[in-house]
């Protein structure tokens, strides 16, 4: 899995995600440095609580119950589960 930072705001840092697991995907990753309506938004098109920190792009993965990005993240420390 490959990470690399694609734009790094005020109000978030972006990631482009490239996995080869099960099969080559990119996603992105986003964490929200700030609550606003992007935020909620995104986390509610992604299917993800609003009020999320750390969103994925990776639904298929949630929805199978085996989400490659966030995975990678809590065993490297994260709490993916962060919200504001």
């Amino acid at each position: 899995m490959k990470f690399t930072l694609v734009n790094d705001t005020d109000k978030a840092f972006v990631y482009a995600v490239i996995t080869n697991q099960p099969v080559f995907e990119c996603y992105f990753l986003i964490y929200w440095r700030e609550r606003s309506f992007e935020c909620s938004s995104t986390n509610a098109q992604y299917n993800l609580d609003m009020k999320c920190r750390w969103t994925d792009t990776e639904i298929d993965g949630r929805e199978c119950g085996n989400p490659h990005i966030r995975r990678v993240l809590q065993e490297l420390g994260f709490n993916t589960a962060e919200t504001f």
